[in-house]
C-alpha cells in the first residue's frame, strides 16, 4: 500500500489493535512519501483500532500534520480544499470523536503559515459542541454539563485563535467571533467565568476596531491572559470591567491605532493576497454584522453587557453606526 509496503495494514485492523512495533516500522516513513490513499489508510488505522500503543497518537499527529501542511502544495499554506478533506479525514462521522483528531487540527493550524478560515471555525466549533451538547472530543465519557465552559476549553480556543493569526498582525474574523457568540449564548446564565469574560471581551473589541479602521496588534497580545480575574470575588459585569480598567489592562487597546488610508488598503490587498492564496471567497471586514449582532431585540447577555461597558470607558472610537448601537445598549443596560 503505497509507502507502507512493509506494514500489514490487513493484519492490524484484523486484530483491532495498533502495538509498539506497529509504530515502529510506520515511523521508517517520510510524510514526503506519502499520498492521499495512505494517509485515508492512516485514518481508517486510528478509527478502526480501539486499542493504541500510547505512543501513536504523537507519531499519527505529527505524520499527518507534517504531509498536510508541508508535503501537499502548496506547501507551508493549507488551501480551502485541503482543509476540507483534512476535515472529512477527521471528522468522518461529521464531528470530531477523539481528542487526538482535534489536537491534529490544532497541529496543523499551529504549522501552516496561513490556513483558510473554514479551518479554524471547525476547530473552534468542538468547543461550541462540547457547551451546547455536553460531548465531543473535550468532554468523553463525562456527564453532559451543558452551557459550562471550563478552563482548559477557554484555553484550547485561545491557542487556536493565536494559530490560525500567523506571526502577522490579524484582527480576528468574522466567522471566529460569530462562534465566540455563539458559546457565549448558550452558556448557563446563571453562572460567569472571568477568564471567558476577558477572552470574550478583548475578541470583540479586536474585531469592532479593526472594523473601525484600527490597525490591530498581534493575537497575542491583544487577547494575552492576564492574573486579575483569578482574584476577582465579584463576577457582575460592572465589577469585571472596573477591574479590567482599574489594574491597566485597557492599556491593550494603546496597541490599537487608526490607519491612515494608504495603510488601510496596504491591509486590504494582504487580506486579498492571503483569500488567493487559500483559495478562500473574499469576505466583507465592515461592521454591519456586529451592529446586526449587538443591536437586536433580546436581553443582553452579562458578558455582552460587560463588553459594551468596557468600550464605553477605553478611549477608542468605532464606526459611526456601530457607535450608535453602542450608546443604545449601554444606556439600555
Amino acid at each position: 500500500m503505497g509507502a507502507f509496503g512493509s506494514v500489514s495494514f490487513g493484519e492490524i485492523l484484523a486484530r483491532g489493535s495498533l502495538r509498539e512495533t506497529d509504530i515502529a516500522k510506520l515511523s521508517a516513513i517520510d510524510a514526503r512519501q506519502l499520498t492521499p490513499d495512505d494517509v485515508q489508510a492512516l485514518f481508517t488505522l486510528h478509527v478502526q483500532c480501539l486499542v493504541k500503543d500510547a505512543g501513536w497518537s504523537d507519531w499519527f499527529i505529527g505524520i499527518v500534520s507534517d504531509y498536510v501542511v508541508h508535503t501537499v502544495e502548496p506547501q507551508g499554506y493549507l488551501t480551502e480544499e485541503n482543509a476540507q478533506w483534512l476535515i472529512d479525514q477527521a471528522a468522518r462521522s461529521g464531528w470530531v470523536e477523539t481528542r487526538t483528531e482535534l489536537d491534529l487540527l490544532i497541529d496543523v493550524l499551529e504549522s501552516a503559515r496561513w490556513a483558510p478560515r473554514s479551518l479554524i471555525a471547525f476547530g473552534l466549533s468542538q468547543v461550541r459542541r462540547a457547551v451546547v451538547a455536553g460531548d465531543g472530543p473535550l468532554r468523553p465519557g463525562q456527564p453532559r454539563a451543558l452551557g459550562l465552559l471550563f478552563d482548559e476549553e477557554i484555553e484550547i480556543m485561545r491557542r487556536m485563535i493565536y494559530a490560525f493569526g500567523g506571526d502577522g498582525s490579524m484582527a480576528l474574523t468574522r466567522s471566529e467571533v460569530e462562534i465566540l457568540f455563539d458559546i457565549n449564548a448558550a452558556l448557563d446564565k446563571t453562572r460567569i467565568n472571568t477568564a471567558w469574560t476577558e477572552l470574550f471581551v478583548k475578541a470583540v473589541t479586536n474585531v469592532m476596531l479593526a472594523a473601525s479602521g484600527y490597525g490591530v496588534p498581534t493575537r497575542e497580545e491583544a487577547l494575552r491572559s492576564e492574573a486579575w480575574h483569578d482574584e476577582r470575588s465579584e463576577t457582575t459585569p460592572e465589577a469585571i470591567v472596573n477591574a479590567i480598567v482599574k489594574s491597566g489592562l485597557d492599556g491593550v487597546v494603546e496597541a490599537y491605532r487608526v490607519q491612515t488610508p494608504v495603510e488601510q488598503a496596504l491591509s486590504r490587498l494582504e487580506r486579498e493576497y492571503r483569500n488567493i492564496i487559500t483559495g478562500e471567497d473574499v469576505t466583507s471586514d465592515d461592521a454591519s454584522w456586529l451592529t446586526e449582532w449587538l443591536g437586536r431585540s433580546d436581553a443582553l447577555t452579562m458578558n455582552e453587557i460587560a463588553l459594551v461597558d468596557y468600550l464605553a470607558k477605553v478611549p477608542v472610537t468605532v464606526e459611526p453606526e456601530l457607535q450608535e448601537v453602542l450608546e443604545r445598549v449601554h444606556t439600555a443596560a
